[in-house]
């Protein structure tokens, strides 16, 4: 009697007792897996707005508040403190700009010295509310700020050297 021919079992094949598919616990546990981390995502995504946005204001707020002390250095703008004011080109932001005398008050010197420093506000306009030219510099923080010291003559000073904006 001739002998059966055995066939090896190769890999590709599988047994007939083994069962195909998936079962129903893994499908669910890729399917958990899947959220988390598509609202990961999506948080991430949020964030790295925001922050893109967080720091397109700080760009701005840098170049109106440079420009506006380029201006006073200049005598464009006039060397007083000035409260929040809307900036015309930028409707939702504001500028301030205070002075403080670093002399003391006996120094009879030509070249006296002020400290001035410009301030930036933002605040975001809603339709269908008021819009008014001033802020409340007391309810709203700066978002930037520059100071620079700058000599400033004295009254008879002042006549004479007209063409020498900000000690320069």
């Amino acid at each position: 009697m001739p002998r059966p021919i055995r066939i090896p079992f190769h890999s590709s094949q599988k047994p007939q007792n083994s069962r195909a598919g998936l079962s129903l616990l893994e499908v669910i546990i890729a399917t958990v897996i899947l959220a988390v981390s598509a609202t990961l995502l999506v948080r991430l995504i949020g964030a790295g707005d925001r922050n893109a946005q967080r720091a397109d204001q700080r760009i701005t707020a840098q170049m109106i508040c440079q420009n506006k002390m380029d201006e006073i250095v200049a005598s464009i703008e006039p060397l007083e403190s000035i409260e929040p004011t809307a900036s015309p080109y930028y409707p939702e932001w504001y500028w301030s700009v205070s002075i403080d005398d670093l002399n003391s008050k006996n120094d009879t010197t030509i070249n006296r010295l002020s400290l001035v420093e410009v301030s930036i506000f933002f605040r975001k306009s809603y339709e269908g509310t008021g819009n008014s030219d001033q802020l409340d510099s007391q309810a709203e923080q700066p978002i930037y700020a520059l100071r620079r010291v700058i000599r400033t003559a004295s009254s008879s000073e002042q006549k004479s050297d007209r063409f020498r904006p900000g000690g320069f």
